[in-house]
C-alpha cells in the first residue's frame, strides 16, 4: 500500500508538472503572438514609409528631368546654367540619400521577415509542446485513475481478510525470515570455525555438509508448517539438482518430452496415494485435494459448486 501511495504521489507530482509546463507554454505562446502583432504593425509602418520614399524618389526624378531640360533650354545664360547645375547636384544628392534610405528600409524589411519566420517556427514549436504536454497529462491522469482503482481494490481486499488470517500470515513470514537468518548465521559461523581449525586454512565439501547439517538440525529440526514447507521445497530442488548432476556426469541427454513424463508420473503417483491412504500426504496438500476431489461431489447451489463448498 505504501508503494502504491508513493506511486500515486509521483503521478500527482508529474501531473502538476505537466500542468505547469502547459501553462508556461500558453504564456510563452501568448507573448510570441503579441510580439508577432507588434512586428506586423512595424512592418506595415515600414512598408508605408517605403512607398512614401518611392513617391518622393519619383518626384525627385521628375524634378531632375525638368531641371536637365531647363538646362538644355538655357545653355546661353551662364548664371542660370550655374544655378541649374547646383540644383541638379542638390537633386542628385537628395536622390542618392533617398536611394540609400530605401536600401536601408529594404534591408530592415528582410531582417524583419527573417525574424518573423523565426517567431513563426517558435510559435509552432510551442504549440507542439503544448499538445505533447496535454497528451502526457491525459496519460498520467489515466494512470492515476488506474492506480487509484488498484489501491481501492487492494484496500477492499485487505479489509475483507479476517484478522486471524493476517496474523497467521505475518507470523509465518516472521518465522520463515527468522529461521533463514539463524541458519545463515550458524552456517557461516561453523564454516569460519572449521576453516580456522583446518590445517590448510580452506573449507572443503565435508565442512560445508557439517555446517549445513548442524545448522539445519537446530534451526529447522522442529516440525512446524513453515519448516515443513521449506524442507519440502529444498528436497524437490535437491532431487532436481541430483538428476541434473547425474545427466552432466554421464552426458545423458533427456528426451524432448521428459518434463511431460515427469509431470505425468508425479500426478499419477499423488493421485494413487490420495486414493489409497491420504493420511500419508502433507497436511495442506491433503486438505486441498480433499476439497477439490471429494467435497466437490456434493453441492446445493452454484455458489457451493463454483465458489466454496463445506
Amino acid at each position: 500500500m505504501e508503494k502504491l501511495r508513493e506511486k500515486l504521489a509521483t503521478l500527482r507530482a508529474e501531473i502538476d508538472a505537466a500542468n505547469e509546463r502547459a501553462e508556461t507554454s500558453e504564456q510563452a505562446l501568448k507573448q510570441l503572438e503579441d510580439q508577432q502583432t507588434d512586428r506586423d504593425q512595424e512592418l506595415i509602418s515600414y512598408q508605408n514609409r517605403i512607398r512614401r520614399l518611392e513617391d518622393e524618389a519619383q518626384m525627385r526624378e521628375d524634378q531632375l528631368d525638368e531641371a536637365k531640360q531647363f538646362q538644355r533650354d538655357n545653355e546661353a545664360t551662364l548664371n542660370e546654367s550655374d544655378v541649374l547645375v547646383k540644383k541638379v547636384v542638390t537633386l542628385e544628392e537628395r536622390f542618392d540619400d533617398t536611394e540609400s534610405k530605401l536600401r536601408e528600409a529594404l534591408e530592415k524589411i528582410r531582417a524583419y521577415d527573417l525574424e518573423n519566420e523565426g517567431l513563426q517556427r517558435t510559435i509552432t514549436q510551442h504549440e507542439k509542446d503544448k499538445e505533447i504536454a496535454e497528451q502526457k497529462y491525459e496519460e498520467m491522469k489515466e494512470k492515476y485513475l488506474a492506480s487509484k482503482g488498484e489501491l481501492d481494490e487492494t484496500i477492499k481486499m485487505l479489509e475483507s481478510i479476517p484478522q486471524q488470517k493476517i496474523t497467521a500470515i505475518l507470523q509465518a513470514t516472521k518465522a520463515h525470515a527468522r529461521g533463514l537468518a539463524f541458519f545463515v548465521t550458524g552456517y557461516k559461523s561453523l564454516m569460519l570455525l572449521q576453516r580456522y581449525l583446518s590445517a590448510t586454512g580452506k573449507n572443503t565439501d565435508v565442512h560445508t555438509f557439517i555446517a549445513g547439517f548442524v545448522s539445519g538440525y537446530f534451526v529447522f529440526g522442529e516440525k512446524t508448517s513453515v519448516n515443513q514447507q521449506i524442507i519440502l521445497y529444498l528436497f524437490s530442488r535437491i532431487a532436481m539438482g541430483l538428476v541434473n548432476t547425474a545427466m552432466k556426469t554421464t552426458k545423458f541427454k533427456a528426451p524432448p518430452n521428459s518434463f511431460a513424463l515427469f509431470a505425468a508420473l508425479c500426478w499419477g503417483m499423488v493421485m494413487v496415494l490420495f486414493r489409497r491412504d491420504k493420511s500419508v500426504l502433507q497436511d495442506s496438500l491433503r486438505s486441498s485435494m480433499t476439497y477439490l476431489y471429494e467435497d466437490s461431489n456434493h453441492w446445493s447451489s452454484l455458489k457451493t459448486l463454483l465458489w466454496h463448498n463445506k
